[in-house]
């Protein structure tokens, strides 16, 4: 499972923010849609906007089992890292 997340902040209220799952679908999932739901919510996120974006994300992750890994294990992985990213009270300075 891969996972890049990227948040742009100015005064404490989102810019931009990107986010991108690999090993999780026959393609990089990125939902740009997804992603706009958090444009000018303000960090630390409140739980709700991190639980409707970690549910939305939950809808469009479609992994597969194979040798390396179980389906179940790949989304459990990759939601568990956008939540991660997300709970975070503070972001790092480029």
């Amino acid at each position: 499972v891969g996972f890049a997340g990227y948040i742009r902040i100015n005064d404490a209220r989102i810019e931009d923010v990107r986010f991108a799952f690999g090993a999780v679908g026959p393609t990089m999932v990125r939902s740009i849609d997804i992603e706009k739901k958090l444009v000018g919510k303000t960090i630390p996120l409140a739980d709700s906007d991190i639980a409707q974006v970690v549910s939305a994300f939950e809808q469009i992750i479609r992994p597969i089992d194979d040798q390396r890994s179980t389906a179940i294990y790949r989304k459990t992985v990759s939601l568990n890292l956008l939540r991660y990213f997300l709970s975070k009270k503070q972001y790092h300075a480029n």
